[in-house]
């Protein structure tokens, strides 16, 4: 599965709007994905981040990048994967984080909704990933459902002074918001904030968020 970040800059200076678009159309059948580029750029959307899963996904993303012009990707293991991670997997992660496409590690993190892999096996995993970015100073995405406390505490031994993080997809409340964005982490909205269940994050102010800014470069992030 890709996830596909498409982003162009509202007339505002604070906002840049995000639209997700996730398929497996990418490794199978590319005219599908010239038609999805076709129509971003008539959209006024010209750049484009696609994000790894795990290593096979991450290596197809990185082989992506480099056949679209101004198409950036991440590499990373998600935590639904992290149980499936066998020894080796970090150093073949770095090979692939070299990759001049390559703008972040990601989506990495903690998932405790679906638990689809044991939870300590999940923070191990967050943690050697995080490492890794710190190693290579890159920026970091980071998945997290339910396990905000868990998560902020690993990152509580990572040092983001140099590398953004971006928590995507975010699912908190507006005091979780403002813990991320008072240690100076980013955080993306994307349609789950129109669920009818997502009273609490719809209360999240997007005028107080610092939604991939338009001071972040894309090739860096």
């Amino acid at each position: 599965m890709f996830l596909f970040f498409f982003f162009f800059k509202q007339k505002t200076a604070y906002e840049i709007y995000q639209c997700d678009w996730s398929s497996d159309v990418c490794s199978s059948d590319l005219n599908k994905l010239d038609a999805v580029l076709d129509c971003a750029r008539q959209a006024g959307i010209n750049s484009w981040i696609t994000v790894g899963t795990d290593l096979p996904d991450s290596s197809a993303a990185v082989e992506i990048s480099h056949q679209y012009e101004n198409l950036y990707c991440t590499v990373g293991v998600h935590p639904h994967e992290a149980e499936k991670q066998t020894p080796g997997y970090l150093e073949k992660l770095q090979q692939l984080a070299c990759d001049k496409n390559v703008v972040a590690v990601g989506e990495i993190g903690l998932d405790y909704h679906y638990d689809f892999s044991p939870r300590d096996i999940q923070q191990r995993i967050f943690q050697e990933q995080l490492t890794l970015a710190r190693q290579l100073k890159s920026p970091v995405v980071i998945h997290c459902r339910q396990a905000f406390d868990h998560c902020l505490a690993i990152l509580n031994d990572f040092d983001s002074n140099e590398t953004p993080i971006v928590f995507h997809c975010f699912s908190g409340n507006k005091n979780t918001a403002k813990e991320l964005l008072d240690r100076g982490y980013y955080i993306s909205l994307t349609g789950t904030i129109t669920f009818n269940n997502a009273a609490d994050l719809q209360q999240v102010d997007r005028k107080s968020t610092r939604l991939n800014s338009s001071h972040t470069d894309i090739s860096r992030m």
